[in-house]
């Protein structure tokens, strides 16, 4: 019973009925290996629409990106003719106040900044200002969002190697509360 309000909201989020929708916005439902398959059809459509002479704009931003299927689409979509810009969160590639990092994770992370850094086309990768922004070294940027175009995948899920085995769920939206997404991703 404690859980019927959520299970009620989910359910007039997917037919439409709930009072969190407005005018103009449209929202459809993602869970599990869907969310992976999702992110993967909007970055193969932007390749396509680069290569059919209609650019869009791409716009990633992740704790995590290292799973090189994704870090290849984009660099494929950059080079394809659309503009891409990306923003991670870097911050574990660097020991903060004497603390250890893990090291495993660093190499991924760094060769896919620098991948995508090297590509030839309208890309653009930046590091998360965790410091400017959250105040602590130690704190992390944990969003995970996709836009293509003017559709806008917000769900919890990373883009690194089994990312796409995780049980997470997302939301694929449209209309000013993706154009709202974007504004914050600027």
């Amino acid at each position: 019973s404690a859980l019927e309000p959520l299970v009620n909201e989910l359910r007039g989020l997917e037919d439409g009925t709930s009072r969190s929708l407005f005018e103009g916005n449209k929202a459809q439902g993602f869970h599990g290996d869907e969310v992976w398959r999702q992110m993967n059809t909007m970055l193969d459509g932007a390749v396509e629409a680069g290569k059919a002479g209609r650019p869009v704009e791409v716009n990633a931003q992740y704790y995590e990106l290292t799973n090189q299927e994704v870090v290849g689409k984009l660099a494929r979509a950059a080079e394809a003719g659309n503009k891409v810009r990306v923003n991670v969160d870097a911050g574990r590639l660097v020991a903060f106040r004497g603390e250890r990092v893990t090291l495993s994770d660093v190499p991924d992370k760094l060769r896919s900044i620098l991948q995508l850094a090297a590509v030839k086309g309208d890309v653009g990768v930046s590091a998360y200002p965790v410091v400017k922004l959250l105040g602590d070294p130690g704190d992390l940027m944990h969003r995970k969002g996709l836009r293509v175009s003017d559709q806008f995948l917000l769900t919890g899920m990373n883009a690194n190697e089994g990312s796409g085995e995780n049980i997470d769920g997302g939301y694929l939206l449209e209309g000013p509360a993706a154009r709202r997404l974007v504004q914050n991703f600027s």
